[in-house]
């Protein structure tokens, strides 16, 4: 299953620190659909990646924490993927029941 990430690494990656490795990959890949191009088990660690965006998934580890970390994660932050169509991904979320903290809508 390692693989380089098709089309090579991204010229910019962003790394999230989670509480469950697990319970991520399970909204990453089998809800959004994206797909693992490696992973480091033993580190807890996964790169993964859709459509050419990538993100690197790592459970918390105290490496990188410069504060507590309390939930809602991310705050402050907004990233943005381009895909081939968001109604896949938006279908996928509401069928799992996962809310959106704003509805889509497009911005110029």
């Amino acid at each position: 299953m390692d693989r380089l990430p098709s089309g090579g690494f991204a010229r910019l990656v962003p790394e999230f620190d989670v509480f469950d490795l697990e319970r991520s990959k399970s909204f990453w890949c089998d809800i959004l659909g994206f797909q693992i191009a490696y992973q480091r088990p033993e580190n807890l660690f996964m790169y993964i990646e859709l459509q050419g965006a990538q993100v690197m998934l790592n459970q918390r580890n105290g490496n990188w924490e410069t504060g507590p970390l309390e939930r809602p994660l991310g705050r402050g932050i907004n990233f943005q993927i381009s895909v081939d169509s968001v109604a896949p991904l938006l279908d996928a979320l509401k069928q799992h029941k996962w809310a959106l903290f704003r509805e889509c809508h497009d911005a110029w």
